[in-house]
């Protein structure tokens, strides 16, 4: 199922999916095909023989044997259980054996600059422009609360007069 999913997204590069999310399937299933290896010794197994405890065991493989982060591991879960759901589409399972699966929750510590952080990086005196130059894309990032890829995005259209007079 695996296979027939990824030769169909293959064809739908450029027009539905990107090259990107192309390949992140292709390692989802490299990485389910490793698992199975190491969980049962085989090379494949039956849909119908795979059950609940086979996302556990999975969450448990990528954690321990490839040093994955829980969202991460999320993610290549989430492609999986996308596999097991076209299968059911398809006719070639009859229940989800995932239907009661819950995604482990993960945190992310985010760390704030402090004001005095802040104004010392907007003063310092970069030797190469360059490096000038990214500074002022993540004050600016930090001011307006706008990420990196919406930042780099920004074109002079997106430039607007504001009630102050001010651009």
């Amino acid at each position: 199922v695996f296979e027939l999913h990824n030769s169909k997204m293959n064809k739908l590069i450029g027009k539905e999916y990107t090259n990107s999310t192309y390949r992140k399937f292709i390692e989802a299933k490299k990485h389910t095909g490793n698992f199975i290896k190491f969980r049962f010794g085989k090379s494949d197994i039956l849909l119908e023989s795979i059950k609940m405890n086979f996302l556990k065991d999975f969450d448990f493989y990528l954690k321990l044997e490839l040093g994955h982060k829980q969202i991460t591991i999320n993610k290549s879960i989430q492609r999986v259980r996308k596999i097991i759901k076209l299968a059911l589409a398809e006719g070639y399972l009859q229940k989800d054996p995932f239907i009661l699966y819950k995604p482990k929750r993960y945190t992310t510590k985010v760390v704030f600059l402090s004001n005095e952080e802040l104004n010392a990086l907007e003063k310092y005196q970069f030797a190469q422009k360059r490096l000038a130059q990214v500074r002022d894309m993540f004050v600016f990032c930090c001011y307006t609360g706008l990420a990196y890829a919406e930042m780099s995005n920004l074109s002079k259209e997106h430039l607007v007069i504001g009630f102050d007079g001010n651009t």
